[in-house]
């Protein structure tokens, strides 16, 4: 028993008391790390109560699919489910809608250790993108999130992508939730997922929203002066591992910086520098100089 690393159970119609046992046999497997009950509806709440509690209390048990288990029908339930606090969860095609957006926003907002949700074909609409992209700029631990094939129009979109790039000022791109990637768009000609940017640090982002397009750029004269160098810097390091891919690609980015940059204040800056570490070096040998004597 201790050596069974899944369980499945794929449509079996499992009832109340079918759940407890399967509850006690993932109690008793102590290597198992991935649960898979679809297509299993859970309504009782004892049965969801005891379910989060073993999979929370398990040791290794990391990634659990509940996905077609009818669970937007009660978020209380939900709620309950949710708080098994597994890395990755499969909530997809399970019929929540904005009861149940509510709830899962709560428990985004709790910061939990959740890696990676799926929530791909409920009934979410722009409203609730509202709420979700508000929980996701206080979490820091998840990484993933699918949403696609939910009700959302333009508005839920870009709520959802500016939780984690908000390019509206530098500020909002500094406290926007850095390591979070939404899959919110399917496309369906290029038959591809549309994602938010993958990981992407405050200096990444910053650098995208100086360079991708002119009207992300009219914020660029506010940029401290002494940030430019290390922009340019950026630029020219760009992914480094695919350098030869993005060369033409750094090079023109190179140029839409800087053009929208005030030379004149970067050359004076770059002589305050020299001036500067001119004295720095004047007074260091000075200083070396009265040491030899």
């Amino acid at each position: 028993m201790n050596s069974i690393k899944r369980i499945t159970f794929d449509t079996t119609n499992l009832n109340g008391e079918g759940m407890i046992s399967l509850a006690k046999l993932v109690e008793q497997s102590s290597e198992l790390n991935a649960l898979d009950i679809l297509h299993n509806p859970i309504n009782d709440m004892n049965v969801a109560l005891y379910m989060s509690r073993t999979l929370k209390c398990h040791p290794r048990i990391k990634n659990v699919d509940m996905s077609y288990c009818n669970l937007g029908n009660n978020p209380e339930i939900l709620s309950v489910i949710l708080q098994s606090d597994v890395h990755r969860l499969d909530l997809s095609h399970n019929n929540i809608d904005s009861l149940g957006a509510i709830k899962i926003a709560n428990y985004l907002e709790s910061n939990t250790s959740m890696f990676d949700l799926d929530l791909r074909c409920n009934r979410f609409n722009d409203d609730d993108a509202v709420i979700l992209s508000q929980a996701i700029k206080t979490n820091t631990h998840l990484y993933y999130l699918y949403l696609f094939s939910n009700n959302f129009a333009s508005v839920g979109v870009k709520s959802l992508f500016s939780s984690v790039f908000d390019n509206m000022s530098l500020n909002a791109i500094s406290e926007s939730n850095h390591v979070c990637a939404i899959e919110v768009i399917y496309d369906r000609i290029f038959g591809e997922r549309l994602s938010s940017m993958y990981t992407l640090s405050r200096t990444d982002k910053l650098l995208i929203a100086m360079h991708d397009k002119d009207y992300l750029l009219e914020y660029l004269a506010i940029v401290p002066v002494e940030l430019m160098p290390h922009v340019l810097d950026l630029i020219q390091r760009l992914r480094p591992r695919q350098l030869k891919k993005y060369e033409n690609r750094s090079l023109s980015m190179m140029y839409v910086a800087m053009r929208w940059w005030n030379m004149p204040s970067l050359y004076s800056y770059h002589n305050s520098c020299i001036k500067l570490n001119t004295k720095k070096r004047q007074k260091r040998m000075a200083t070396d100089d009265l040491r030899s004597t």
